[in-house]
């Protein structure tokens, strides 16, 4: 969640970032070797490379797999924030000059410390540094040199770039809320990445779940680069056909949220779906343009099925990105309890029990329908009840 109602992380600075991607579809012509119709990124593999954004080789191939140095990732970002190497006009041409100029000291000097610094890349990173979504500090970390003297490029990891995009939409970890969330390594999370990279796994730019790794310090490859730009692109673009002033004061800022819970029905008349969630039933409009990604791979709004576990971001009260598991895939995260059960309640809006386990404890949990058929139960009985996110999915009468 963003402070101040999400009115900074739309600043109205970045919604040229939108404007890369088109949402509505793929080029067909963007086609590699080394990344077939099933690989799991191809969708957005396909996409920034139509744009520009990533390409591949004069051979032919992507390389999904091949870390991304920083050198690489300054090119990246700069043309995704707006940086243009045709048809940029004479203010932009002046802004590169002066970003350029600022920092040419700084550049300079650490070419000459690092022979293999490549200088061919100093005006996107100068640009960087001037649109402040890289920092000096940042810089240090272009090459290393090892106990011997020599030098290496240094991949992107996974939690610096979760600093990177955070700021590429223009927030500082001042605007970021602390997240009820955690992976379940977040102690091999460095504390200055955790509100970045906890910001993007509530915007559904960075996938999570139960008993989920994040593995902060794997190197970011071409492939998964191509699916964080489409993501936070796309959020983006959805953003801006809202037509919202963004201010921080504005009471019509815009309100990004996230939900999650299970999939209960799917209304394709109303373009809308029913989720069971922890508190109640609720029922979300898909946005037209919605991102949707099943068990990891990018999926379509026709491939919802009911009882898949979903976590989703909600921009205005409208789903535009979803998240879903299968139950078999949710299942490896999924808790378990044994209690007598003390009451079940009923409405419209809302299914749930309570269950006293057996410590005398009383814990409500609530109920989907798809998976549980709470009008067989009595009160009384002893259950054996399999849970997620606080939603049961399974129960068995012991």
């Amino acid at each position: 969640m963003i402070k101040g109602k999400a009115a900074v992380f739309l600043s109205a600075v970045i919604f040229s970032l939108a404007l890369l991607l088109d949402t509505q579809s793929v080029s067909a012509a963007v086609k590699y070797k080394d990344v077939g119709e099933t690989h799991w990124a191809y969708t957005a593999i396909a996409r920034v490379s139509e744009d520009g954004l990533i390409v591949g080789d004069a051979q032919g191939n992507f390389k999904p797999d091949a870390p991304i140095d920083k050198f690489e990732t300054a090119k990246i970002l700069a043309k995704a924030a707006g940086y243009k190497y045709i048809g940029a006009s004479s203010e932009e041409l002046s802004y590169y000059a002066r970003s350029y100029e600022k920092n040419k000291s700084l550049l300079s000097q650490y070419a000459k410390d690092y022979s293999k610094w490549k200088s061919v890349a100093n005006s996107e990173i100068a640009y960087l540094l001037e649109r402040q979504i890289f920092t000096a500090q940042d810089i240090k970390q272009f090459i290393v040199k090892d106990e011997n003297g020599v030098q290496h490029f240094r991949a992107l990891s996974r939690q610096e770039v979760s600093v990177f995009f955070v700021r590429l939409m223009g927030l500082t970890e001042d605007d970021l809320e602390k997240s009820d969330y955690t992976f379940a390594d977040d102690a091999t999370i460095k504390d200055e990445y955790k509100p970045y990279v906890y910001f993007l796994h509530s915007m559904n730019i960075i996938s999570g779940g139960t008993n989920v790794n994040f593995l902060p310090n794997d190197a970011v490859t071409r492939a998964s680069m191509a699916v964080l730009l489409t993501k936070t692109l796309d959020l983006l673009a959805e953003a801006e056909k809202t037509g919202t002033k963004f201010t921080s004061d504005d009471p019509n800022a815009v309100v990004i949220e996230s939900v999650s819970g299970i999939l209960d029905k799917i209304h394709p008349g109303i373009n809308s779906i029913q989720l069971v969630t922890s508190t109640a039933l609720a029922t979300w409009e898909m946005s037209e343009n919605i991102s949707v990604s099943i068990d990891g791979y990018l999926k379509t709004r026709s491939d919802l099925k009911s009882g898949m576990v979903i976590t989703g971001v909600l921009l205005n009260q409208k789903l535009i990105d979803i998240q879903a598991y299968t139950p078999e895939k949710a299942a490896v995260g999924t808790n378990t309890m044994e209690g007598v059960l003390e009451e079940i309640f009923i409405s419209s809006n809302k299914r749930s029990i309570s269950l006293k386990d057996g410590s005398g404890q009383v814990n409500q949990l609530a109920v989907s329908t798809e998976n549980v058929d709470v009008y067989s139960l009595r009160i009384g009985m002893k259950l054996k009840v399999a849970f997620n996110s606080n939603i049961v999915t399974y129960i068995e009468i012991i």
